[in-house]
């Protein structure tokens, strides 16, 4: 039975678009080709996405995750080498982002979480030895972190849940004995924080879930009985709690999503029967809420994506044709309500993350002058890209498919926001974001690149790439360059090469990305 809920108080694929409401259209944001830059993404498990929209990507089998940028821009942010320093990352489950932008990625079999910060540094936080006091962790899947940047993870082989705090301490908050009173947890599968720090864990095969407070007081909010009449709870695989302190768990096996309310009742809002319409849900596993108090369900089996208003109205949010462009939905496995409305769904067995929400705006200018190969002027000492991500610079010996630059926000000289991202460039090396009055294609060589920008020119920032080679620049554009609205100006970055330049060291050690060119409107 479905009854109305308490209302709470509160290019990968650039193209291809389906309309969904007059105002949302469905975009595929990654695939499996990953960064298309030689790092695939293959068992697509995990998902989540911050404040700015920025949208990080777990793949199981590739061993890695990805940071989808606003615009579009596909980065690996961590690889089965971990931290670098021997700590492997295997296998990752799932992923989380908090407040500052960092990432928290699990590893199943290598027992381990990484915090990946924005700026690309990769830091092993809790391992096997947990909370070195004799609690262990294993095979970690459901985590989660707080505004504050509070991490808690579950491990499912040790029945368990640690928190970690900013300053590195590790706490078991809960373990197989529960709520100490008869009530086991056993094989946590999911996490959730409220944002008063109380703290929510499903049980996999115990069928229940644990509200753990701040002050550590356990209590089992939901078992297999599930509502009390008739509507059982069975092999619970999501979590999520709304502002109001609502809780909401998905039944995998017994296809149903249950809220709990602060003062314990417990109602059943969603079950087999979907919609009523013939949209069935079969095997929900992933939930989240959004800021209205909606709440929105995946089917793992039926390919779909439910929505509860806070009325309980329910609607079929998303069916199995996906973006209805040729991507299917297959496997709504999660599903990610962000802030700013956007809604990412996780389709597992195609390894695809739709985004429903507004398109994503046209690019403000237009990339020229490549290192493609056959594309124009050959690069210096052969080293023409090797042609996995069309439009980018020359061969760089680190990535043999050249850096990228890109632009994306507004060509406006009076909002000024445009920014300029540069991809697969050397990692942590310097580089120069310039712009010229002259279009020099099809370039001439200039160090192990090509000048394709020339004429007056104006350097405009120095900005150092992160560890995947990406940067981006961080001032008002329009205004450091002098510009008013009709003028065009070619970009470029210069950037050093020292670890492999293709062209031999000592001879240029630096290159170019491809130029980029852009008309400023008013």
């Amino acid at each position: 039975m479905k009854t109305a809920r308490s209302l709470p108080l509160a290019a990968l694929s650039f193209l291809i678009l389906a309309p969904t409401t007059a105002a949302q259209t469905i975009t595929v944001i990654i695939g499996p080709e990953g960064d298309g830059a030689g790092h695939p993404l293959e068992t697509l498990f995990g998902i989540a996405a911050d404040a700015d929209d920025y949208v990080y990507a777990v793949g199981w089998d590739s061993d890695n995750a990805f940071r989808i940028s606003p615009s579009g821009i596909v980065t690996e942010i961590i690889d089965y080498w971990g931290d670098g320093l021997g700590n492997n990352c295997q296998d990752p489950q799932k992923v989380a982002v908090d407040a500052l932008g960092n990432a928290y990625v699990t590893g199943l079999p290598s027992d381990n979480v990484f915090k990946i910060t924005s700026e690309g540094v990769i830091t092993e936080i809790i391992d096997y030895t947990g909370d070195g006091a004799g609690n262990q962790f294993r095979d970690p899947r459901g985590i989660t972190a707080d505004e504050a940047g509070n991490v808690y993870v579950g491990g499912r082989s040790t029945d368990n849940v640690f928190w970690i705090a900013p300053d590195g301490t590790i706490t078991q908050i809960i373990d197989h004995d529960g709520d100490g009173n008869g009530k086991v947890l056993d094989l946590p599968e999911a996490v959730a924080v409220d944002h008063l720090g109380n703290v929510y864990v499903v049980g996999l095969l115990s069928h229940n879930a644990f509200k753990i407070t701040p002050g550590g007081s356990i209590t089992e909010i939901i078992d297999w009985t599930g509502d009390g009449v008739a509507n059982t709870l069975m092999h619970p695989g999501g979590v999520d709690v709304d502002r109001a302190g609502n809780v909401y768990v998905t039944g995998s096996s017994s296809n149903n999503v249950f809220e709990i309310t602060p003062g314990g009742t417990i109602t059943e809002i969603l079950d087999a029967t979907g919609d009523g319409l013939g949209n069935t849900l079969d095997g929900p596993e992933g939930i989240d809420v959004d800021a209205a108090g909606n709440v929105y369900v995946g089917g793992h089996v039926s390919d779909n994506v439910f929505k509860i208003d806070p009325s309980g109205a329910i609607s079929l949010f998303m069916g199995p044709s996906g973006d209805g462009a040729g991507t299917p939905l297959n496997g709504a496995y999660d599903v990610v309500a962000c802030e700013s409305g956007n809604i990412y769904v996780l389709s597992m067995h195609n390894d695809v993350v739709f985004k429903v929400g507004d398109p994503w705006p046209l690019p403000p200018g237009t990339g020229y002058c490549f290192g493609d190969p056959g594309s124009g002027t050959p690069c210096p000492c052969s080293n023409d890209n090797d042609g996995s991500v069309r439009g980018s610079g020359c061969d760089n010996g680190t990535y043999a498919s050249g850096a990228q630059l890109t632009g994306w926000g507004e060509a406006s000289v009076s909002a000024d926001t445009l920014v300029l991202t540069t991809t697969h460039a050397e990692p942590f090396a310097a580089g120069l974001y310039f712009h010229a009055k002259n279009d020099l294609s099809p370039g001439v060589a200039w160090g192990d690149g090509l000048r394709c920008a020339g004429g007056g020119e104006i350097r405009l920032q120095v900005r150092f790439a992160d560890a995947s080679g990406t940067s981006s620049t961080t001032i008002p554009l329009s205004e450091k360059g002098g510009l008013v609205a009709g003028d065009t100006r070619y970009y470029q970055l210069w950037y050093r090469t020292v670890q492999n330049p293709p062209c031999g060291s000592g001879v240029n050690d630096f290159n170019t990305s491809n130029a980029y060119a852009i008309t400023w409107m008013p």
